[in-house]
């Protein structure tokens, strides 16, 4: 979807925005990879090698216009009549996923993109330890925790430039094993950090081969899914009458429960519950036009 897209809940100005955090909960050799493959990784990565392709084209290009930019520089009338906008822009290659989940990269490429970037990571452990251990200090997954709400950041780094965002739209997908949620449920949750995530429990199954079970291939379809998703222009989405109505129920149902679990670690779940039901809307309402292409 496009940065800046959005669903207003209310009058009041609350809104949401479809940054979502994703965990495939599941065993170790539970095949969790080839999920995240079929479903993510196969499909943008096709659409990535086609836009590197374009890219290094323009790159190539942008090196030819530069050398002679830089040639004319002792022409001053040679060179306002040549580059009258100036030097000529380096071109910035713009990824749909990362597998290497380092803050200084993730915060380049969405100051650079006018549409999502999803970290998609085979485990996430690492990354919920990361989470654990910011309520005692200030580290980077603080930062990932604030890109969860999607509203404009300036994030000030010791050794860099401030790096300012507006409105970055970041998503997360990745596996994680029940005994680590169990870990962290049992340390609790005051920042709400895990609590941001949807949770999504992969059914426990063998998996079977068939020599004569035929091909499934459902990349195609994914492909053309993620493409026309793209297509999205920005929107800035208002429920209608009966979906608030639906909202309300369910977020005065949530906010009694989070209440009444003010001192369990459930409680923060409750309370990011609204939120979640929010970006779900606008991300499934977004598949829903992108599978029949008319624009939502």
């Amino acid at each position: 979807l496009a940065r800046g897209t959005k669903l207003s809940i209310d009058g009041s100005g609350w809104v949401v925005r479809p940054n979502i955090y994703f965990a495939l909960l599941a065993n170790s050799s539970q095949k969790k990879s080839p999920i995240l493959n079929s479903m993510i990784k196969t499909a943008l990565g096709e659409i990535q090698s086609k836009e590197r392709a374009d890219y290094e084209t323009r790159l190539k290009e942008y090196e030819i216009e530069i050398e002679k930019y830089n040639v004319l520089k002792k022409k001053p009338e040679q060179l306002a009549d040549n580059f009258p906008d100036g030097p000529p822009e380096k071109p910035v290659f713009k990824l749909k996923f990362t597998t290497n989940l380092t803050l200084e990269g993730v915060l380049k490429q969405l100051g650079q993109q006018e549409r999502g970037l999803i970290a998609v990571c085979d485990e996430l452990a690492g990354l919920f330890k990361s989470l654990n251990q910011y309520k005692s200090g200030g580290n980077d997954g603080e930062v990932i925790i604030e890109l969860y709400d999607g509203g404009d950041m300036s994030i000030v780094r010791a050794k860099n430039d401030p790096v300012p965002l507006e409105s970055p739209l970041f998503s997360m997908v990745g596996g994680v094993q029940p005994g680590v949620l169990k870990e962290l449920f049992a340390k609790g949750d005051d920042n709400g950090n895990w609590a941001r995530f949807c949770f999504v429990k992969q059914p426990l199954a063998a998996t079977e081969l068939n020599v004569d079970g035929g091909d499934i291939d459902i990349s195609e379809p994914i492909l053309s899914l993620y493409q026309n998703f793209s297509q999205i222009p920005l929107r800035h989405y208002k429920l209608t009458y009966q979906a608030r109505t639906l909202y309300f129920e369910a977020h005065n149902r949530f906010e009694k429960a989070r209440v009444a679990s003010a001192d369990h670690p459930m409680g923060n779940v409750w309370g990011k519950a609204s939120g979640l039901i929010g970006k779900l809307a606008i991300t499934l309402h977004g598949i829903k036009h992108a599978c029949q292409w008319a624009i939502p």
